[in-house]
């Protein structure tokens, strides 16, 4: 994989990062999204699949080092069961 090279670059002060750009901040994943547990669409539902366009990480991907793309896209189509758990 190749990254582009910018300008200006500063201290990540993350342990196994060493620097990022300048421009760029680094943040908990939990504090720039919305995490559910217990609330993956079925699979047998093609309409929560296909053509989606909301990123979607299954709980295998949340356990990597570095995520760089998501595991799949899901649509807006929101299944009809009971109250999704928010996750820590």
């Amino acid at each position: 994989m190749e990254y582009p090279v910018y300008e200006k670059y500063q201290l990540s002060r993350l342990e196994w990062l060493d620097v990022i750009p300048h421009h760029w901040d680094v943040a908990r994943l939990r504090l720039l999204s919305n995490r559910y547990s217990g609330g993956t669409p079925s699979k047998d539902n093609l309409a929560y699949w296909q053509e989606g366009t909301i990123p979607w990480l299954n709980s295998g991907s949340v356990n990597q080092g570095t995520i760089t793309k998501p595991s799949a896209y899901i649509t807006d189509i929101r299944p009809k069961r009971k109250q999704r758990k928010m996750g820590s």
